[in-house]
């Protein structure tokens, strides 16, 4: 079985808790609405894996040599590197496999919940700037994930 990170990166299968592999066209809507879901709450940790193994891959250091030193500088390389300087929802809803499950479910005609949410921040958004004010702080709470 693929690692989740491997698994974002295509957008046909999906690895259940049982390893087995699911066909993103052929799973149940309730699956894929799941699905969606349970990636969404775990974005944060899915983005910071993501860079994690995109740094390894540079530092091109064995997995043997990885410890304390090698965090600290993962850290500073985070904190040094501006393109990652995005929203891990943003990042993870861009990800093949989300942009997948999410059109599976549009051609399925279920409205994906965040859609309706994403729509109606888009309205709020496009009415502050008819009116000359600031988008409320409401929608700026999201903020970026914390280091654990």
């Amino acid at each position: 079985m693929p690692k989740i990170i491997e698994t974002l990166a295509q957008d046909v299968w999906w690895y259940g808790r049982d390893s087995f592999p699911y066909r993103v066209t052929e799973m149940d809507t309730g699956h894929v609405g799941n699905v969606l879901e349970w990636l969404r709450r775990r974005a944060s940790q899915l983005r910071l894996q993501h860079h994690w193994d995109e740094f390894l891959e540079y530092s091109d250091l064995p997995d043997d040599d990885v410890g304390p030193e090698t965090e600290r500088e993962f850290v500073r390389w985070l904190g040094h590197n501006p393109t990652l300087d995005v929203d891990a929802r943003r990042w993870l809803e861009q990800t093949p496999l989300v942009k997948a499950l999410k059109y599976t479910l549009l051609l399925r005609g279920s409205v994906d919940g965040d859609v309706v949410n994403v729509h109606t921040e888009q309205e709020i958004e496009d009415d502050s700037a008819a009116h000359g004010r600031a988008v409320g702080t409401a929608l700026r709470l999201r903020g970026r994930p914390a280091l654990e």
